[in-house]
């Protein structure tokens, strides 16, 4: 989930060579819309600040309630107390850095 066009083609590229199938969406109420096919996902990716609607924190909130077996993997220029309780990859990060995260993400969540 990321709401600059240029960023979110970026990051699906990445993850696209990598293996992953990726569903690229600007906002949380798609990303809410997609993830209500409980089993279509494993993993959620999310900048914390969207431009519109809820914001990343408030999407990883909703998904503990409604979506708890899919992991969430929050990214975002900095840091706060409040990205405490969730996986978070800083920005500006490297291919490497995405990939090592979510596979721990992936690896948590399975366990």
């Amino acid at each position: 989930v990321e709401d600059q066009e240029q960023v979110r083609g970026m990051i699906s590229a990445v993850l696209g060579a990598n293996g992953f199938d990726v569903a690229a969406v600007a906002g949380t109420d798609d990303a809410m819309t997609a993830l209500s096919d409980r089993g279509a996902f494993d993993m959620v990716l999310s900048d914390v600040r969207l431009a519109s609607g809820r914001n990343g924190i408030e999407l990883a909130d909703w998904m503990r309630e409604h979506a708890s077996d899919v992991a969430v993997v929050l990214m975002a220029a900095l840091s706060d107390a409040s990205l405490a309780r969730y996986r978070f990859l800083q920005n500006p990060f490297t291919e490497s850095e995405l990939m090592d995260t979510l596979g721990c993400a992936l690896s948590a969540e399975r366990a």
